[in-house]
């Protein structure tokens, strides 16, 4: 892979270590969600966006920790194959929350993250694209 391609991807990788870091440490999740809830609320976004349990919390920090490990897996080994199986992870991502959104009635808040994801994915396809040519 070209050093431009690399650049492009390490970006997206950081990029997803910072967004995710509050979400993977017990306690900061805690204040992450509490951000989200009031965003939602000031902005009166449809859906809803109920009270977190601690349960609620686990989950979030076991896919924090996840989203975590696997962008500095990604940042470790730059190869077509872990680009494309995060391109399709994204894909899958937005999917599942715009059906939550729609479907399930949840905060419209989390359709920022369909944005992140795809400009994410988009990112990547070029960064292979260049990679090739």
């Amino acid at each position: 892979m070209n050093p431009t391609s690399q650049k492009l991807i390490r970006g997206v990788c950081i990029y997803d270590i910072v967004s995710t870091i509050g979400m993977a440490v017990p306690g900061v999740s805690v204040l992450t969600i509490g951000l989200y809830a009031s965003l939602h609320q000031s902005l009166g976004l449809g859906g809803q966006f109920p009270d977190f349990t601690p349960m609620h919390h686990m989950f979030v920090n076991c896919t924090g920790v996840l989203a975590f490990v696997w962008s500095i897996a990604r940042m470790r080994s730059l190869d077509v194959f872990m680009v494309k199986c995060d391109i399709g992870a994204r894909f899958f991502l937005s999917a599942v929350i715009l059906y939550s959104t729609f479907a399930a009635g949840t905060s419209q808040i989390f359709l920022a993250f369909v944005a992140t994801e795809t400009i994410g994915a988009v990112l990547e396809i070029v960064a292979l694209k260049k990679a090739a040519a």
